[in-house]
């Protein structure tokens, strides 16, 4: 166990205050577009940060959009397609 204050330890982290009714907050979704496609689970999950915590649901644009980028503009894959080589 490293001491405190020595060089290698680690930083205490911190957080931010936890939010309060009446609270704005933002309602993303950083890995796809799924309340686009699967609505009824994230209007639940809206629903119950209004009615239950008494928070402001804030809804980034790209939210409901499949393969939007920040600026919420769709974008198609960079990625190079894999092709299969033949066998020698």
């Amino acid at each position: 166990m490293t001491p405190p204050g020595s060089p290698s330890a680690l930083p205490v982290p911190v957080y931010p205050p936890k939010p309060r009714p009446g609270d704005r907050i933002a309602v993303i979704s950083p890995s796809s577009g799924l309340p686009g496609l699967l609505p009824l689970p994230y209007e639940l999950g809206v629903e119950r940060l209004e009615k239950e915590f008494g928070l402001v649901p804030v809804e980034y644009p790209a939210t409901r959009t499949m393969g939007s980028t920040p600026a919420g503009v769709p974008t198609t894959s960079t990625r190079p397609s894999r092709t299969r080589r033949s066998a020698p």
